[in-house]
C-alpha cells in the first residue's frame, strides 16, 4: 500500500532525470530538486539513461557533458535525433567555460547550461521550471493536433464505409442473381463460374477492410502523446461467408 501511494504521488510530481557520474554532485542535485517538489532520477552513464527513458515519462534531463563511457555532447546529439526523446529539454551540466563546446551543445539541440559549481539555486530551478512550462505547453499542442487528425480520419473512414458499403451490398446480390440464372445452363456455368468466383473473393475482400475500418472509428487516444502508434489494418482477415 506504501509503494502505492508513493507512484501515486510522483505520478503528479515533474521527474527530472539527472545524468552524472559525480556522486557529491547527484547527491547535492537531488537534494535541492527533492526538496522544490521534483521527483528525481538517476543515471550515471549512458546505457542507464536510456533504460530510465524508456520506461519512465521524464519532464526534463539535466546531462553533464563529460561522462565515462561517452561525451556528453554525443548522446545529446542521439537524444535530440531521436523521436522518442527528441521533445525533452535537456540542460547541459558543465564546467566548461569554452564557448565552442557550448555552442556544439546548442547547435545538437541543448536547451540550456548550468556551470559547475551551482553557484544560484534560484537560478537552477528557474531554468529548470521554465523549460518543463515550455515542454507542458508543447506537449498539449501536439495532443490537440493529433485529435484534430484523429476526429478527421474518423469522419474520413466512416464515409468510406458508408459510401462502400450499399455498393458491395447491390453487387453481391446481382452475383447471387447471375449465379443461379448460370445454373439453368450447366455448360455456360461452368465457363462463367471462375470470373464470378474472383468478382465474389474481391467482394469479400473488400468487406474485410470495411469492417477493419470500424476500428479506426472507436480509436481513441489512450495512453502517452509520444507513445502512440499507427495503426496497421490486417487485410488478410476473412470475413464470414453467408451464403449458402
Amino acid at each position: 500500500m506504501e509503494i502505492l501511494a508513493k507512484n501515486v504521488y510522483y505520478k503528479f510530481m515533474d521527474t527530472i532525470l539527472l545524468v552524472d557520474d559525480d556522486y557529491s554532485i547527484i547527491e547535492t542535485m537531488s537534494l535541492i530538486l527533492r526538496q522544490n517538489g521534483f521527483n528525481v532520477l538517476n543515471a550515471e552513464k549512458e546505457s542507464t539513461l536510456f533504460n530510465i527513458l524508456k520506461n519512465s515519462l521524464i519532464d526534463l534531463i539535466i546531462l553533464d557533458i563529460q561522462l565515462p563511457d561517452r561525451d556528453g555532447i554525443e548522446i545529446l546529439k542521439d537524444l535530440k535525433e531521436n523521436p522518442d526523446f527528441s521533445h525533452i529539454p535537456v540542460i547541459m551540466f558543465t564546467a566548461h567555460h569554452n564557448e565552442k563546446i557550448l555552442q556544439k551543445a546548442f547547435e545538437y539541440g541543448a536547451n540550456d547550461f548550468i556551470k559547475k559549481p551551482i553557484s544560484s539555486k534560484i537560478e537552477l530551478l528557474a531554468r529548470i521550471k521554465s523549460h518543463i512550462t515550455i515542454k507542458k505547453y508543447e506537449d498539449n499542442l501536439r495532443k490537440m493536433n493529433l485529435e484534430k487528425q484523429i476526429e478527421t480520419l474518423k469522419q474520413i473512414t466512416t464515409t468510406i464505409r458508408h459510401n462502400l458499403g450499399q455498393p458491395l451490398t447491390v453487387m453481391s446480390s446481382y452475383c447471387s442473381i447471375l449465379e443461379r440464372e448460370l445454373k439453368l445452363d450447366p455448360d455456360v456455368y461452368s465457363r462463367v463460374t471462375p470470373v464470378l468466383k474472383k468478382i465474389e473473393k474481391a467482394i469479400e475482400e473488400i468487406n474485410n477492410i470495411i469492417g477493419q475500418l470500424k476500428d479506426i472509428t472507436e480509436l481513441e487516444i489512450t495512453s502517452y502523446v509520444e507513445s502512440i502508434k499507427m495503426l496497421k489494418l490486417n487485410t488478410t482477415k476473412k470475413a464470414p461467408n453467408n451464403r449458402g
